[in-house]
């Protein structure tokens, strides 16, 4: 066989030790500051044209060390989100407000929210608002 091989085949094992070890060792996922949602997507009648509606994504800090709420994204004007808390510290909850208006939405209607944070393990969580 030749040394191609060998060398491939030593380059494989040593990966799979690697990986094996980040995946087995917990320090190498920091979990320092991580958000949790309650939910990811909201499912909900569409709304008549010209009105309104409140919605809510409740969220937790399940870290150990406080969070940033760094900016929110939204995927059109027709959206506004509030939220309380830029710092969340370890436990925390808080939730995103957002309010739905409906300038000529028909059918299925997808809304979504980026939320950036400081996170190590998910900088960017996604949020969907459907409406049907």
């Amino acid at each position: 066989m030749s040394n191609k091989f060998y060398r491939g085949c030593i380059g494989s094992f040593l990966i799979a030790v690697c990986l094996s070890y980040a995946c087995n060792n917990p320090k190498s996922f920091n979990k320092d500051n991580y958000l949790k949602f309650e939910n990811d997507t909201i499912s909900a009648p569409l709304i008549p044209v010209g009105d309104s509606g409140i919605y809510i994504f409740n969220y937790k800090n399940i870290g150990n060390q406080k969070i940033k709420i760094k900016n929110i994204g939204i995927s059109c004007g027709c959206t506004i989100v509030k939220f309380d808390t830029t710092y969340l510290t370890p436990g925390g909850k808080d939730s995103l407000k957002l309010k739905y208006v409906n300038f000529s939405d028909t059918g299925s209607v997808y809304k979504y929210i980026v939320v950036e944070t400081d996170s190590q393990i998910e900088p960017l969580h996604s949020l969907t608002l459907f409406f049907k």
